[in-house]
This record gives structure tokens, sequence and C-alpha cells, in this order.
């Protein structure tokens, strides 16, 4: 760490762990390290510039989200120059890039919160959305039918309104209810 006085009631301080003696260039009567820092300093801008083109960051009062922020901007940046160096994959513009590493970051995550019990509907259709996954069929009693014993909620239905039903759809054997169905469900209807 070096505290450096250039002007008066102008004090800087840089810390590096590259530079370990407090060497002084005799020339510009100023520390090695702030030398270098100046020599490179280009390097912090167009990694700035890169980080603006596609970023993550939020306006937000909290400090810790900022630096969450730009450690993202920082580390995906990064990522795709690494990814563009290796000679074996061909180049993909850095928006694909991008798209793709958030979507590889998130799909285990995904996955497991599919699968959570007391999750809405709503969301967990959601997540088979982007997942691409088929809602599974339930599995029905011994005796398949189109009715059911006991009443149960529309599977298609907003879970707020509480439609009771007997009816099943005739392919996936989820319960629907009568506004929803023609003999099928309207998911079932979409993939023939």
């Amino acid at each position: 760490m070096l505290s450096f006085v250039p002007k008066q009631n102008k004090s800087v301080l840089v810390l590096s762990s590259m530079h370990h003696s407090p060497t002084i260039d005799p020339q510009k009567q100023k520390p090695e390290i702030i030398i270098f820092y100046n020599s490179t300093k280009g390097g912090v801008d167009t990694l700035d510039q890169k980080c603006a083109i596609y970023s993550t960051s939020r306006r937000t009062q909290r400090w810790p989200m900022a630096v969450f922020y730009r450690m993202l901007d920082v580390s995906a940046a990064n990522a795709y120059i690494i990814s563009s160096m290796n000679q074996s994959q061909r180049k993909v513009p850095r928006l694909n890039f991008m798209k793709q590493l958030a979507e590889d970051l998130i799909t285990p995550h995904l996955r497991r919160r599919a699968n959570q019990f007391g999750l809405q509907r709503e969301l967990q259709n959601a997540i088979r959305r982007v997942l691409k996954i088929d809602e599974e069929p339930r599995t029905s009693s011994a005796n398949s039918s189109d009715k059911l014993e006991t009443r149960k909620t529309c599977s298609t239905c907003d879970p707020k309104k509480k439609r009771k039903t007997f009816h099943l759809c005739f392919q996936c054997k989820n319960p629907i209810c009568v506004e929803c169905s023609q003999k099928m469900c309207v998911r079932c209807r979409e993939k023939l």
C-alpha cells in the first residue's frame, strides 16, 4: 500500500499485489507503482467501456448491491475475453455470449426450484417454460376415467379463483373446470 501526495491537500492511496519495494523513479520523482498505473490505466478505461455496453447494474441505495453489480459486469467481461482467446471455439457475439452465460448460471437453480413443494402454480409454469420442460402428467388411479372421486382445484385457472371440479383433462389427467376445457385442457390442445 502506498500513500502518494502529488500536491498539497491531495493524497492518492494505491494498493498493489505486484509491487513490493517502494522504489522511486529518479527522472519523474514518482513511485514506481504510480508510473505503472499511469502506463496501464487505458486498460481500466477499456474495461469500463466494455462493462457499460452490457451492464447489469441498477440504481441502488445499498453499496453492497452496487459492488455486486460491478463484480458481475467485470466477471462477465473477463469471461468473454477468456472465451474469445480460446482458439478451439468459434467467436460468438458478446450479447449471445452474455445470454448463454446467464442461462447457464440460472439453470441449476431453476431446476432445483422447480421441484420444491409449495411453489405457486404460476411460478412453476414460468420455470417450466424457461427450462422448456413439459408438465409431467399426473398419475391417475387404476380406473382411468374422465371423472374424479373428489373435487380438486382446476390446474389451469388462477389459483385465487379456487374453482373446484370433478373433470380431468383427457390427455394429461390434470383437473380442469368446464370453462377451461373442451374435453382437453388448453395446454394439451396447444401441443396437438
